[in-house]
């Protein structure tokens, strides 16, 4: 069993990671406080929020009516139609947004450091 002790070391050991990682994000200009929900910016590969990227793709892509741009996973985003409900879609369109062949390396040592402590 992990004793309260061990969980806050770990803990400790994340927050001086993230706070020796602190990094601008290159759409806004604002912090990137919480690498954890941060995707790699297409050209440099530095972290960026999230909505930033979101932000872009909105303002890059056409949308139809019940169209929306979402996260599908492995680095990609989708221009998803809802024909009824959240539950009835389809994919219109893929959209890569990170390489699959390159990782970021901060978020393979964010990753490699999740790994090691829980």
């Amino acid at each position: 069993m992990v004793s309260a002790e061990q969980i806050q070391e770990e803990n400790d050991a994340i927050r001086v990671f993230k706070d020796q990682n602190k990094c601008v994000c290159p759409k806004c200009g604002q912090p990137v406080d919480d690498l954890t929900s941060a995707i790699p910016d297409k050209t440099t590969g530095e972290p960026m929020h999230f909505d930033c990227a979101l932000d872009i793709l909105s303002q890059s892509e056409t949308l139809a009516n019940g169209e929306k741009i979402v996260y599908i996973g492995q680095g990609r985003f989708g221009v998803v139609s809802f024909e009824r409900d959240q539950k009835h879609f389809s994919i219109k369109k893929i959209i890569d947004w990170e390489s699959k062949e390159q990782h970021a390396p901060w978020r393979n040592t964010l990753s490699e450091l999740y790994s090691q402590i829980k």
